[in-house]
Formats: C-alpha cells, sequence, structure tokens
C-alpha cells in the first residue's frame, strides 16, 4: 500500500459515474485514477497498488459480459482487493454476475442515484476514509486512451550504443522508447501492458519504429540500428511491408537496420510470421533474438528465426561474477554461435571486469551503462561534434 493519500482506481464511461468519481476522491483527499478501458486498468494495477477499485457496471447488451470478464480477472490477479460495482440502477439483472459477487468476499454492490445514496458516502464507510479536514483536495488522473496516446505522437526514442568489444568501436545503437509526458502512459510498463491487453502489439510496434526513424539519419558513421518488435506484431498481415516502407522512405540503408525481436508472448501464427520474417530479411534487414538464456520462449523462437544476432539476457549477464554456471553457460552458446555464424551481443555490462571476462569468452559485442546510457538523438550530436 502506498504511504500517504489512498490510491483508488476508476472503470468506466459514464460521464455521472465519473463526475462523481472525480467529487469524492477530491473530498476524501484521495488519489484517484481514471480508465475508460478495462485494459488500461488491468495495466495501472500491473504496476501500482491500489486501496480499491470501483467499476461502473454496464447492462449485458451494453458491455456487462466484457465487465464480468474484467472482474474475474481481477480477482485473479489480485486476490482481496476491494471491489465496489457501481450502477445507477437498484438492482443488477445479470445472473452470472450476482453469482460471481456473491461468491467473492471483496466485492460489494452500490445503487448510486440523485436521492441520497452518493459513492462518497460508500467509500467513506467501506474504505474507512474520513472526509478530509486539512483543507486539502484529493487529486484525479484520467488515463489515457492508447490510440490516442500513439496518434499524440507522446513517444520519444532514446539510443543506446553497442559497442565491439574487441576495438571498443560503437557497432551499433538500440532504440529505447520513453516518453516524458505527464501521462500515466509514460511508464514503459503500463504502456506496452495497455497494449498487449489490447492486442495492439503491431499498432505499438510500428509508431515507436516510426519515431526512431524520423531521426536515424542523425546516428553517427555506418552504425547499425536496432529495431525492437515483439513477435506478435509480426503476425499482423501487413506489418512487415509497412516496416520496410517504413525504412525505405527514412532513407536509412535496410542494411543498417536490424529488427531485435523482444519476448513478450508466443507466436500465434507461423505462418505469417515466416511470412513476415521473409519480406524483412529480403528488404536486407538483420535480425536479432532479445534475452537469450532467460526462459524457453526464447529458444523457441531461435529454432524458428535461425538470427543474426543474438543477445543475451541481461539477468545472466548481471550474475556473471556471482555464479560460476553462468560464465560456462554464455562459453556454449558463444561456441553454437560461432559455429552457426551467428553474433552476439551481451547486455547489461556495468564494469570492466564484466566486459573483460566476456570479451575472454568470445562474446562479440557488449551493452549497457559501463559503455552508455541510452540518450536522446541531441545528445548523441553533441558527443559526436
Amino acid at each position: 500500500m502506498k504511504e500517504g493519500p489512498s490510491w483508488i482506481l476508476a472503470c468506466g464511461h459514464d460521464s455521472d459515474f465519473l463526475a462523481d468519481f472525480k467529487k469524492t476522491a477530491e473530498k476524501l483527499n484521495c488519489v484517484g485514477i481514471i480508465a475508460n478501458e478495462p485494459e488500461g486498468a488491468t495495466a495501472l494495477m500491473a504496476y501500482h497498488d491500489f486501496s480499491a477499485l470501483v467499476v461502473n457496471i454496464r447492462d449485458t447488451e451494453y458491455g456487462g459480459d466484457a465487465d464480468l470478464s474484467f472482474l474475474r480477472l481481477i480477482c485473479s490477479i489480485k486476490p482481496g482487493l476491494q471491489i465496489i460495482i457501481v450502477s445507477q440502477k437498484s438492482e443488477i439483472k445479470d445472473e452470472a454476475l450476482v453469482a460471481f459477487i456473491k461468491e467473492h468476499s471483496n466485492i460489494v454492490f452500490v445503487h448510486v442515484d440523485n436521492k441520497g445514496t452518493s459513492l462518497f458516502q460508500f467509500l467513506n464507510y467501506v474504505l474507512g476514509i474520513p472526509d478530509s479536514n486539512s483543507g486539502e483536495e484529493g487529486r484525479v488522473v484520467l488515463l489515457d486512451k492508447l490510440q490516442d496516446y500513439l496518434r499524440n505522437s507522446s513517444i520519444t526514442p532514446y539510443f543506446q550504443p553497442i559497442v565491439d568489444l574487441s576495438s571498443g568501436e560503437t557497432f551499433a545503437f538500440e532504440s529505447l522508447a520513453r516518453s516524458f509526458s505527464k501521462s500515466l502512459l509514460s511508464h514503459p510498463g503500463v504502456l506496452f501492458e495497455y497494449a498487449a491487453n489490447k492486442n495492439m502489439y503491431a499498432e505499438i510496434d510500428f509508431t515507436c519504429i516510426g519515431e526512431s526513424l524520423k531521426l536515424a539519419s542523425r546516428l553517427p558513421g555506418s552504425s547499425k540500428l536496432f529495431l525492437n518488435v515483439q513477435p506478435r506484431s509480426l503476425s499482423d498481415v501487413n506489418f512487415a511491408e509497412n516496416i520496410v516502407s517504413a525504412i525505405e522512405k527514412s532513407g536509412r540503408d535496410p542494411r543498417s537496420i536490424c529488427i531485435e525481436l523482444t519476448e513478450q508472448d508466443e507466436i500465434r501464427n507461423y505462418r505469417l510470421f515466416h511470412a513476415s520474417l521473409s519480406i524483412i530479411r529480403e528488404a536486407g534487414c538483420l535480425v536479432a533474438i532479445d534475452d537469450v538464456g532467460e526462459g524457453n520462449a526464447n529458444l523457441e523462437i531461435m529454432m524458428h528465426v535461425q538470427p543474426d544476432i543474438v543477445k543475451f539476457s541481461g539477468k545472466l549477464i548481471k550474475n556473471l561474477e556471482k555464479v560460476p554456471i553462468v560464465s560456462m553457460m554464455v562459453e556454449k552458446i558463444v561456441e553454437v554461435c560461432q559455429v552457426a555464424g551467428i553474433s552476439n551481443v551481451a547486455e547489461s555490462i556495468e564494469s570492466e571486469s564484466q566486459a573483460r571476462i566476456l570479451r575472454d569468452l568470445g562474446v562479440n559485442y557488449g551493452q549497457g551503462w559501463h559503455f552508455g546510457r541510452p540518450l536522446p538523438i541531441a545528445d548523441i550530436d553533441s558527443n559526436n561534434q
């Protein structure tokens, strides 16, 4: 639980409900967060602790089934969280929802109307939050809808160098999504979780890539550019063609682009996935696999992708000097890479001693704060003047 004012999350569309919630949060000196979409609310709950969730339930024909699915999900990931179901109607007619509420002691129903019962009175009683006497009001923050956030170009690419461990020269830059807006979606975890919940993998990846390519011409020399793509995006019918088109329009040589597959979810459609990979490779782009050495999913992707480059998991590298078996694992993977003609990169290098060990093990390239933090393009410009 957070120190200070209670944090309460509200999910709903109804204007009267949202206005009532806003007044309630201000009066109780709470931090009230409003998410219009269940997918956004779920993303927030993965990264923030809330005292309670307030849900404006809809009739079945207007989305009640989706609301019930949302409640089931929340009860599975946040068991015991106080959930308050609000309705302007005096009773719930959905039998499945009524049964679900009865099964969960942490869920209560309140009928909010203009005749006496208010959301403020109910939260005051159920949560034990007194009316603030400090003279200060709480604050309410609206979570942007994902489509609006992406449309408004709220994402700023930062670039982190990837260095040749033998020569010390910069081999490439990886583009990493950052945001400095006041939106709650400026947290990368919330942003990508929201996109995953809405199955908008391709949309968010394409937005990030587009912003990176706008600045790619300002990167120094012949350095390559690593662009992150979630494997699910490659199952989108037009994704690969759109990426290749964007690269060509940017003026960047496709041979200087490396599409880095990050580990998020399993591949759903291997036929489309392989077709997209073929389009990307035929254009001249390289393909890399991220987080090798962590979990089983990336090993499966390696088998299907046959990458040009693999990147060792940062979790693996951070234990390089602590756990003896890690250096043995890295050495064996390097041997496989050498036989297969695959280059490799070690991430999360934080010291010269780590860099030296990895160089001695035959690792080709290194990335991490030891070589440079992710920087905006303006700082990279000034560093190369």
